[in-house]
C-alpha cells in the first residue's frame, strides 16, 4: 500500500504524539522521567503544618509539577492511624519511621533507589546512627530530618553551692557528685535529690533509653546478627547488661550509699525545674518543658556522661520520613524526601523553626560550636543506637526489669532475662 508525501507526516507526527502522551503518562504515574516531575503526594509528619509549609514551598519551587499536601499526626495516635489509613488503602505517600522501629514498618515502606540515593550519599550526608537505624540488607528505608540525644541538665547553682566545678564527664564522676549535691530532712528523707535517676517510666521519662545507653556504653551485644533474638542478658549477673542495670537502680536503691530517688517523688524533669533535684536526663526537646516551668533557672547542659571518657557514646532519639509502597510517585516522592532531609537551605529553616538539632552534616559543622546547640550537634556524631522493632513496647519492658529489681526484689540477672525473653519475643512476632 502506497501512501502520499502528506499521508507519511501525518502517520510520523501521529506516532511522535502517542509516544510523548505515553511518557507523560509514566511520569505521572510513576513520579520519574526527567527533571520536571509531576505528582500529587501526601506527607503524614508530626510538626506543625506552618513549619512544614517552609519545607514544602522550597521543594514546591524546585519542582513545580508537584504537590504537596502535608498533614499533622498526634503522636499519641500515629501508628494506630497509619495502620487503619495503608489497610483502607488511603495512606501517605511519606510518612514517620521511628528510629529503632525500621524492623516493625519495613514491609510497608520502600526502599530508595540506590541511583537515586546510595549508601555514599547516605554516609556522607548523615552520622553513623543514621546507617543503623534506616538501612537494611543495604537498602535506606528513611532519611532524618533531625537527630536528637539524651543530654546531662544540671542546675547551675547547686553545684555551685556544693563546690563542684564542671558537670561529671564519667559515670564514676557523676557517682561521685550525687551525695554532694543530694539533701535530706531532719528524718533522713531525700529533700532534694543529687541527680532524678534510678526509677522507672512512672517518673523518668527516659528511664528505657538510660538503660539502653548504660548497657551499649559498657559494650553490651543487644541484639543477635540475624535479628531473632535479644541477647542483651548475655553472661549472666556479670554480664555487662546486668552491670548496666544494676548500676542504673543503685541511686533508686535505699540500701545504696548513692541512693537519690524514687518513684514517689514525682515527674522527673518537673521536679528538676522546681529545684528537687540537681541533675536530670532528657533530650533537647525537653528543654521547653523544663523552661516554661521555671524560667529562671539557672540551667547547664552537658553531654551525657561516659564510661569512659576515650570512648564516647551517647543515645538518639528520632524519626526519619520513609515512602509507602502503596505509593504509586515512590520516586517523586523519595525525590522529596531528600530534599527536605539533605538540601541545606532546608535544613537550615527547619532548625531555626524547631531548634531541634540537626541530623545533616554539613549543619552540624556550623553548629558545631554553637553555644546553645553544641552539646547536641557534637553528640549526633557519636550517637548509636540498636533494633529494637518496637520503640515503645521495648521501653515499657525495660521500666518493668527496672520495677522489677525495685519494687519485687527480683534478682538483676532474672529481670534481665526476663526482659531478654519479651524483646525476642516481639521480634520473632514482628518479623
Amino acid at each position: 500500500m502506497q501512501f502520499s508525501k502528506r499521508q507519511k507526516i501525518i502517520l510520523v507526527a501521529g506516532g511522535f504524539l502517542v509516544i510523548v502522551v505515553l511518557v507523560l503518562i509514566f511520569t505521572n504515574t510513576r513520579g520519574g522521567g526527567g527533571n520536571a516531575l509531576t505528582a500529587k503526594l501526601t506527607v503524614w509528619g508530626l510538626d506543625d503544618a506552618k513549619v512544614f509549609d517552609q519545607i514544602k514551598y522550597g521543594y514546591i519551587k524546585t519542582q513545580p509539577g508537584v504537590t504537596v499536601n502535608y498533614v499533622q499526626v498526634n503522636n499519641v495516635e500515629y501508628d494506630s492511624k497509619l495502620l487503619e489509613a495503608l489497610a483502607l488503602g488511603e495512606g501517605p505517600d511519606v510518612f514517620i519511621v521511628r528510629s529503632g522501629s525500621l524492623l516493625k514498618d519495613r514491609a510497608k515502606l520502600a526502599p530508595v533507589s540506590a541511583t537515586q540515593f546510595g549508601l555514599v550519599n547516605l554516609r556522607d550526608s548523615f552520622p553513623q546512627v543514621v546507617e543503623q537505624d534506616f538501612v537494611s540488607g543495604g537498602k535506606i528505608y528513611a532519611l532524618p530530618l533531625f537527630i536528637d540525644t539524651l543530654a546531662l541538665f544540671y542546675n547551675k547553682d547547686f553545684f555551685d553551692q556544693a563546690s563542684i566545678v564542671y558537670p561529671p564527664q564519667t559515670w564514676d564522676d557523676f557517682q561521685a557528685d550525687v551525695p554532694l549535691l543530694r539533701q535530706t530532712d531532719e528524718f533522713g528523707n531525700i529533700a532534694r535529690a543529687g541527680a532524678a535517676i534510678g526509677g522507672t517510666e512512672k517518673t523518668i521519662g527516659a528511664a528505657g533509653d538510660i538503660l539502653s545507653m548504660l548497657m551499649l556504653q559498657n559494650g553490651t551485644k543487644m541484639i543477635s546478627s540475624d535479628l531473632q533474638s535479644a541477647i542483651f542478658a548475655g553472661d549472666g549477673a556479670r554480664g555487662p547488661g546486668a552491670q548496666a542495670l544494676n548500676f542504673y537502680t543503685q541511686f533508686a536503691n535505699p540500701a545504696s550509699k548513692f541512693y537519690t530517688w524514687n518513684d514517689g517523688r514525682g515527674e522527673a524533669l518537673s521536679g528538676f525545674a522546681s529545684g528537687k533535684a540537681a541533675m536530670v536526663l532528657g533530650y533537647r526537646r525537653d528543654l521547653s518543658t523544663i523552661k516554661k516551668k521555671s524560667p529562671f533557672l539557672n540551667l547547664g547542659v552537658a553531654p551525657s556522661p561516659q564510661v569512659n571518657k576515650d570512648d564516647t557514646l551517647t543515645y538518639a532519639s528520632y524519626e526519619g520520613f520513609g515512602v509507602s509502597k502503596r505509593s504509586v510517585y515512590q520516586a517523586v516522592a523519595w525525590d522529596f524526601v531528600i530534599y527536605a532531609a539533605t538540601n541545606l537551605n532546608s535544613q537550615r529553616t527547619y532548625f531555626k523553626t524547631t531548634q531541634k538539632p540537626p541530623a545533616l552534616k554539613k549543619l552540624i559543622a556550623e553548629l558545631i560550636n554553637d553555644p546553645e546547640m553544641q552539646v547536641f550537634a557534637r553528640q549526633a556524631l557519636t550517637a548509636r543506637s540498636w533494633t529494637r522493632v518496637d520503640d515503645v513496647q521495648t521501653k515499657q519492658i525495660f521500666s518493668d526489669a527496672i520495677s522489677d529489681v525495685l519494687l519485687s526484689g527480683s534478682d538483676v540477672n532474672k529481670a534481665l532475662t526476663k526482659a531478654q525473653t519479651r524483646v525476642t519475643q516481639i521480634l520473632r512476632a514482628k518479623r
